[in-house]
């Protein structure tokens, strides 16, 4: 085979990893991957916990204080 096929296998992969569906398509792989492996994400947890953030803690301590 001649040197074009190179040249053609280059210009796919360069399209390819501008793709932004195929970045959509790695991240949603991944995350499977990662489900599986560790559990579920915190954002698939849903809600919101404000006890774990700072803005939290500041009205825990306004409620204590009152």
């Amino acid at each position: 085979m001649g040197p074009w096929v190179a040249v053609v296998e280059a210009w796919l992969v360069k399209r390819l990893l501008e793709s932004h569906t195929f970045h959509q398509g790695v991240r949603k792989v991944h995350k499977g991957v990662h489900r599986l492996r560790h559990g579920p994400l915190e954002e698939d947890l849903g809600g919101t916990n404000l006890e774990s953030t700072s803005l939290g803690r500041r009205l825990r301590r306004l409620r204590n204080s009152s």
